[in-house]
């Protein structure tokens, strides 16, 4: 099966927002061990933007975004749709739970918005690794919403951000690797016509 160069810009952006989730909740770590966090998860960041940069190069241009003419254009459209209704819902949520002073559901509630976005961009691009994405995503930020509406604490308020924060990055590097490893989506690389 080829690769396609759409699955590898998926593989870079779930990696850039791996470290978008693990830098600031290992930031929050006490010293020494938050430089060895922060050295940790730069360099699983390094490696996979290095194999994202070597697949690429590897990778022949097959039908996607590149070429596809309406369904490109169609995809884009609805791709672009779901990442903006992703980032409305994330500012007004961060902006509704910080001026209600419920800074520590900011980041479970975040953690579920993303894990949903993922659902609609699985059948999209139909790459099936995106639904356990979206369900590693949406369960656990669930059930650490639903554990802090029961009164549970994790001591400092800034460790609910740290522990979803290092899951998530997890998990996006985890499905970065996986779409890396496994190639083209059944949509993205349809046979040429014989002839």
């Amino acid at each position: 099966m080829r690769e396609n160069r759409g699955v590898v810009s998926g593989a870079l952006v779930l990696t850039i927002f791996g470290a978008l989730w693990a830098l600031p909740a290992v930031s929050y770590f006490p010293a020494p061990l938050v430089w060895i966090a922060l050295g940790v998860a730069v360099l699983v960041t390094l490696v996979l933007l290095g194999l994202c940069a070597w697949r690429w190069r590897t990778s022949p241009l097959t039908a996607g975004f590149e070429q596809d003419g309406a369904g490109s254009h169609t995809r884009l459209s609805r791709f672009g749709s779901v990442v903006s209704i992703e980032g409305l819902a994330i500012l007004v949520a961060s902006i509704a739970l910080s001026r209600s002073e419920h800074i520590t559901y900011i980041a479970p509630v975040v953690s579920v918005i993303v894990g949903l976005h993922f659902f609609p961009l699985a059948a999209l691009f139909s790459m099936r690794a995106y639904y356990l994405t979206a369900v590693l995503f949406v369960f656990p930020s669930t059930g650490a919403i639903v554990a802090q509406l029961l009164g549970v604490t994790l001591g400092a308020p800034e460790n609910w951000h740290i522990l979803i924060g290092i899951f998530d990055a997890l998990v996006l590097w985890l499905t970065a690797a996986a779409v890396l490893a496994a190639g083209t989506p059944v949509n993205a690389a349809r046979p040429m016509p014989d002839g």
